[in-house]
């Protein structure tokens, strides 16, 4: 790397710096861009590795109210890998699609706007042709991904500037950022394939920039898949290119996020919010998965099995005993977060198999690949045998002695052991139930592909909010009806692109099912 170009790139992170600051706490987060004082410019506090964590801490949230607002009682709630335990929710929570309004608001108007700032500081500070730009756009393009797939429309990609723009619009604006970071980014590894960019700031990389672009193109790859359905040719050609130009393949290049305390250890572990769903129950105890061990402790009080799930909407009377009766997560408070694995990758391809895609193997390669790299992930035993496993289905949920929930149906009748010559559907189902045992704990993505594809087949809310009593998980969180208030020509705008009322029931853009 010239001088010319390290001076550059050094200039442009010192810019954000300037703007970001450093931080660890929440108020130190949302403290306002530019309030940095002369005298704090001469301390460390302002190196590139705090720049790039406020940044980070956006589009990678593990602050508890940021993780647990924009992605545990949303995502891993609908995802079906927790439910809520605490008595005083059970009369508005996200379960029973009656949250509260500061909390479905929470990820617009609080996630939002601190992206949005921080990235137009980049633009004003650094320029739009610095490094720490492109950087930038990758780690933009990885929030409002989940932005738009928790609402639908958004204030991001039309012609307008704060306008809503569909879906639709908003994904095409995604990816455009994409593909500039990774050519950016790719002509710099063409000159030196080693090429590293500020190691101590990047807390998740070490400044790799290769294993950046393959996570740009996995990012591409996951969108892809889920526009399968509704732009089949352009979402293949997305796909496939994804995958020609590099992507996520081994663990060694996982994205994970090391933040203290862990969003999930908050959650889970030391409040007990949120503990093992009864779908999480009945597929790894019907299957014998040894992955269970690693995800959920047993339960406090003895029960006919080990590890005990708790259903959607049941009401909880006493929060304590909950605890007792059902399981936790094993979390320890400096485990890193989870965002994105070379085991999803391998079933993205796999999916991509199964809808005519060419990627670079069959869907059966894929499936197995997957589940091999999701035990080597978690450090279980015995894939060879799980993956040949032809008996194993999953359990009736039997709910334990005075615990809150209902006995239910097995959810699915498929076993682990891949078919060739099943039928499409099937064949689907089965990668489905393996990759959303395999995104534990990354429930965003696994509510994503139960909106988008229907499986894992879940139960429905023991308790719903009346007028969705056939809504097995929400399609979508509303806006607000106080965002009328502020700017009524924006909200009806939005309404006009949502293809449906503004409420828990309206589809994504993306769901066909």
């Amino acid at each position: 790397m010239s001088t010319t170009y390290t001076k550059t790139v050094a200039i442009g992170l010192l810019c954000l710096g300037f703007l970001m600051g450093g931080c660890s706490s929440f108020e130190e987060i949302n403290r306002p861009i530019g309030s940095v004082s002369s005298e704090e410019l001469k301390t460390d506090n302002l190196s590139g590795q705090n720049a790039l964590k406020v940044m980070f801490n956006i589009s990678f949230p593990q602050q508890e109210n940021d993780f647990q607002m924009t992605y545990d009682l949303i995502g891993n709630i609908y995802g079906r890998y927790f439910a809520e335990t605490k008595d005083a929710w059970n009369n508005a929570k996200t379960s029973t699609y009656n949250a509260p309004g500061g909390w479905i608001n929470y990820p617009y108007s609080n996630i939002w706007p601190r992206l949005s700032r921080v990235m137009q500081d980049v633009i004003d500070e650094a320029g739009e042709e610095s490094p720490v730009y492109y950087w930038a756009l990758i780690l933009r393009a990885h929030a409002l991904l989940n932005l738009t797939d928790t609402y639908g429309p958004f204030p991001f990609g039309g012609t307008e500037s704060g306008a809503f723009a569909p879906q639709s619009e908003v994904y095409k604006a995604i990816l455009k950022d994409l593909d500039a970071a990774t050519e950016y980014f790719s002509k710099a590894l063409v000159a030196d394939p080693s090429f590293t960019l500020f190691p101590q700031a990047d807390v998740i990389y070490g400044g790799e920039i290769r294993r950046w672009v393959l996570f740009a193109n996995s990012l591409k790859l996951r969108m892809a898949i889920r526009m399968s359905l509704v732009e089949p040719d352009l979402a293949r050609t997305i796909g496939e290119k994804a995958i020609l130009d590099g992507v996520i393949e081994a663990n060694r290049d996982n994205l994970t996020y090391q933040y203290k305390p862990a969003g999930i250890y908050k959650t889970s572990v030391e409040w007990g919010d949120a503990v093992m769903s009864a779908e999480m129950d009945s597929y790894l105890s019907g299957y014998h998965d040894p992955r269970a061990e690693k995800y959920f402790a047993p339960a406090k009080t003895p029960a006919d099995r080990t590890r005990v799930g708790l259903q959607a909407g049941a009401f909880i009377g006493v929060k304590a005993k909950a605890l007792e009766l059902y399981s936790q997560a094993i979390w320890p408070e400096d485990k890193p977060s989870i965002w994105m694995t070379a085991a999803e990758v391998a079933f993205l391809r796999a999916e991509g198999d199964l809808r005519g895609w060419n990627v670079g193997g069959s869907a059966q390669e894929w499936y197995e690949k997957g589940v091999r790299l999701s035990f080597q992930q978690w450090g279980a035993d015995q894939a060879d045998l799980y993956l040949a496993n032809h008996s194993d289905k999953p359990m009736p949920y039997i709910n334990v002695p005075d615990g809150y929930g209902r006995n239910s149906a097995p959810l699915s009748n498929l076993t682990v052991a891949w078919d060739d010559a099943a039928p499409f559907e099937q064949k689907l189902e089965r990668l489905m139930i393996q990759k959303w045992i395999a995104l534990y704990p990354l429930g965003s993505e696994a509510w994503a592909d139960i909106r988008r594809t229907g499986y894992p087949n879940i139960y429905p809310p023991v308790q719903a909010t009346p007028g969705y009593a056939n809504l097995k998980t929400a399609n979508r969180i509303p806006y607000p009806t106080s965002e009328a208030t502020k700017d009524p020509k924006n909200f009806s705008l939005m309404e006009s692109q949502l293809g449906g009322k503004n409420d828990y029931a309206t589809k994504m853009w993306w769901q066909k099912k």
